[in-house]
């Protein structure tokens, strides 16, 4: 788990002296601490730890991480000033007992983490995520939900606060303007001011299908609330959130298919909790797993599929079959299977899965489109992958009729094309020397254009370029002159030569919308 400089702060207070230069962020957004030994190769969100004797190069520029500076005698911290957020310069320590200490820091947080994520995967309750957190906050924390009925209270404050008499209840409801704090609709957390219940407190709304359904707070009582104390209540938050959107064992949503439904219209959205899921069908993070659309309804079909890759998940949705492969499953037709054979369209060698696939497909009149291939950890992006399929599957019917298989990744270069033009004619979007060029080879009946999109093909190289245009070294030379001249275009700008090559496929498309001629 990452902490915020705030933590790291406060709890190296307890422990040692220091000076402060920079601010103290409150998000946690840094990894565990390194030793600054090689400058270059400084990074962002990162916690570096190094001592005046020790000789490191200074960055070349800023990065957004933290500085814990070792003084042995009276060394010179300013030339790491400006080039790290917050530098804590420390006096008289070991730089080992300093790291140390922040690796213990570390320790207790992902402790915590841990102990939540361990109640989400076995289904434990939201009293649990509370009880385990309260040394993190050392204050009351309680669920309730929209109608201020509490649901949950840590158990360490659970009785002394028996009626949280404080609360705003329900028949007080219409009386409080809670749209003055955005309390319905904040996605972070909210800090409630004491003139509405007695007590500040800080909120964090917990949504289902986007409908406030209940808010986790945490009560200034014990103490007094630290900065970093919003970016720990969002981040249990997160994981009430996650346990309490959870659909039940005995509803039959636990089944794969019932799973999957709920990524994909966004009900399951912490990787944890899904990991946790997909863990008891052994679909693993570690695993890798495709996307496939079938333009088709479920039924035989989707049995059909279930005969050819036992292994996969087959359901309808969206007025299709939507199928889940993983791939590390030990069946023989899952895509990647070797068998040296040949599409029948392209001529190419392919996989078994594509030949006994693409061959049930034919039978049945059907057309497919498949994602490329992702990891277990990112199921969280389901959608993104399903959409992939989609695209594969509506632009190969398009540009490849004849077939019935696509694969996104043989279709990502076309599907960029199409998207550059999908607002604008491709001559409003390339390079406009290049359409100088063209114009130019048309008046003059030279060949300037092709020489330059074969010169770019090759890398800039003089030998190869001659020998596909067939003609000698000094005829490209004198080319590429009139070319610069012509068109001034920077050939050997590295900045150009990917849009000149891009421009030189966008005009190779047939354009839907050319502009009209005047």
């Amino acid at each position: 788990m990452r902490i915020s400089a705030d933590i790291l702060c406060r709890d190296l207070k307890s422990k040692f002296s220091f000076a402060v230069f920079g601010d103290l962020d409150n998000e946690l957004s840094l990894e565990r601490p390194l030793f600054l030994r090689d400058s270059a190769a400084v990074k962002d969100d990162q916690i570096y730890i190094t001592e005046e004797s020790m000789e490191v190069r200074v960055p070349a520029k800023k990065t957004r991480s933290i500085l814990l500076y070792i003084q042995t005698n009276f060394g010179i911290v300013e030339k790491y000033i400006g080039l790290f957020d917050t530098i804590l310069v420390f006096r008289d320590v070991s730089l080992f007992d300093v790291y140390d200490a922040v690796q213990n820091i570390y320790t207790r947080f992902d402790e915590w983490d841990q102990a939540l994520q361990e109640i989400l995967i076995k289904g434990g309750n939201v009293q649990a995520m509370l009880d385990c957190s309260d040394h993190v906050f050392n204050n009351p924390l309680i669920l309730h939900d929209n109608y201020y009925k509490v649901k949950s209270i840590s158990k360490q404050y659970a009785e002394t606060f028996p009626r949280m008499s404080f609360m705003p209840q329900e028949r007080d409801a219409d009386h409080i303007d809670l749209s003055e704090y955005d309390v319905y609709s904040m996605q972070r957390a909210v800090l409630f001011p004491s003139t509405t219940t007695g007590v500040r407190s800080l909120y964090v709304n917990l949504f289902q299908q986007n409908r406030l359904q209940n808010r986790i707070l945490v009560l200034e009582f014990s103490r007094k609330f630290w900065p970093s104390d919003n970016a720990l209540l969002e981040h249990l938050a997160d994981r009430v959130q996650a346990l309490i959107t959870a659909v039940p064992r005995e509803t039959g949503e636990e089944l794969l298919p019932g799973i999957l439904k709920n990524i994909l219209a966004g009900e399951y959205t912490d990787p944890v909790y899904i990991e946790g899921r997909l863990k008891k069908f052994n679909w693993l993070r570690n695993h890798r797993y495709v996307c496939m659309k079938v333009s088709a309804a479920a039924g035989t079909v989707a049995a059909g599929i279930k005969e050819i890759v036992p292994g996969s998940c087959v359901f309808e949705y969206d007025s299709a079959v939507l199928v889940f492969i993983n791939l590390n499953d030990p069946g023989e037709n899952i895509p990647g299977a070797s068998l040296v054979s040949f599409d029948g369209f392209s001529g190419e060698k392919t996989d078994r899965f594509s030949v006994v696939m693409g061959a049930f497909l034919i039978d049945n009149k059907l057309k497919a489109g498949i994602s490329a291939e992702f990891s277990g950890t990112a199921f969280r992006n389901t959608k993104l992958y399903y959409k992939q399929a989609e695209i594969a599957l509506n632009l190969g019917s398009r540009t490849t009729p004849m077939a019935h298989l696509y694969y996104f990744n043989k279709l990502a270069k076309l599907h960029i094309l199409e998207s550059c033009t999908r607002e604008l004619p491709a001559s409003l979007i390339c390079a406009p020397e290049l359409l100088k060029l063209r114009d130019y080879d048309q008046a003059h009946k030279t060949e300037l254009f092709h020489t330059l999109s074969v010169y770019l093909q090759n890398h800039l190289n003089h030998t190869l370029t001659a020998a596909e245009l067939a003609i000698h070294r000094s005829t490209l030379m004198y080319r590429l002159d009139r070319i610069r001249d012509i068109s001034s275009l920077k050939i050997e700008d590295g900045d150009n030569q990917w849009y000149l090559l891009l421009s030189f496929k966008l005009l190779e498309q047939k354009d839907d919308h050319e502009l009209p001629t005047v």
